[in-house]
């Protein structure tokens, strides 16, 4: 008979917490015994993200619209973001808010949006049948020897070399 007072808290990745539960979903859906084994991976992940969320100590404010911007920077890499931009919305200074963001996410604002641009055309090279000029041209590049140049520095190797997809590794392996 004991009531809990009710407790919120603020997920510090919503895309995370709803690829899980999506992917929990599925898994379960299929109803064989790996679909079973994954539904409960996911969500046992998913209850320790929850639970990591709850117990940590709410953000400060300007933290909290850090991990906004990086979430927004992920979701959405091709947008022309700009430092003035991103430290308005904080109402930070620029150097300010680039010293807030080094300590948040461990690199600078350009280099941060760089290795999202290159992980969303990795994403776009392996997971559908884009040219390489149409993803480079999706994410904001209009020179496809500078996308190159990015992208190999990257991920160690040239975008037009397609890794293989998961289905097809699965199929490599013996």
């Amino acid at each position: 008979g004991v009531v809990l007072p009710e407790r919120h808290c603020r997920l510090r990745d919503p895309t995370l917490a709803a690829a899980l539960a999506s992917r929990c979903d599925t898994a379960h859906r299929r109803g064989d015994r790996l679909g079973v084994r994954q539904s409960l991976l996911c969500l046992e992940q998913l209850l320790c993200l929850l639970w990591d969320d709850a117990t940590r100590p709410a953000p400060e404010p300007v933290d909290a619209a850090l991990e906004e911007i990086t979430l927004e920077i992920r979701q959405d890499p091709s947008h022309r973001w700009t430092v003035a931009e991103l430290a308005a919305r904080t109402a930070l200074s620029r150097a300010q808010f680039t010293r807030r963001f080094v300590a948040h996410t461990g690199m600078p604002p350009a280099r941060y949006l760089v290795r999202a641009r290159i992980d969303r055309a990795r994403q776009l090279l392996t997971e559908t049948r884009m040219s390489v000029s149409r993803v480079a041209a999706t994410l904001g590049y209009t020179d496809l020897a500078y996308f190159s140049r990015q992208y190999k520095q990257y991920t160690g190797h040239s975008p037009g070399r397609r890794a293989p997809s998961t289905t097809e590794r699965a199929r490599l392996q013996p």
